[in-house]
């Protein structure tokens, strides 16, 4: 199978919050994060090309730290018979102290630091 993803995804369990464009706060799960991106499991539906931030504790290296972007629903998969929703998430905006962290939980998780 051909895998489109140019990095690599880390596997996140983390609760997170959602605010849609119209102030709505969903909760949900992410899932897996990436430099590009993300997946979060909710129980409702988002339309691909929907803008959305997202904030969940990232945490590594005995620390826990709040992350927050914004990001544009690429995909949605509905996942089995739990009747919730996978999206795939596509970072479009992050402040430099997100991105930063980020980057070091990527390096941490994928052991080249």
């Amino acid at each position: 199978m051909w895998e489109r993803r140019q990095h690599k995804r880390v596997m996140v369990d983390r609760r997170a919050e959602i605010v849609l464009a119209d102030g709505a706060v969903l909760y949900g799960t992410a899932c897996d994060i990436s430099r590009t991106g993300m997946a979060v499991k909710t129980d409702r539906r988002v339309e691909p090309g929907t803008l959305l931030d997202v904030s969940f504790n990232l945490s590594f290296q005995d620390q826990i730290k709040k992350f927050t972007a914004r990001c544009k629903a690429i995909y949605i998969g509905l996942i089995g018979d739990e009747e919730k929703f996978r999206l795939g998430l596509q970072f479009v905006e992050m402040g430099t102290e997100e991105q930063e962290m980020l980057n070091a939980f990527l390096l941490y998780r994928l052991g080249r630091i």
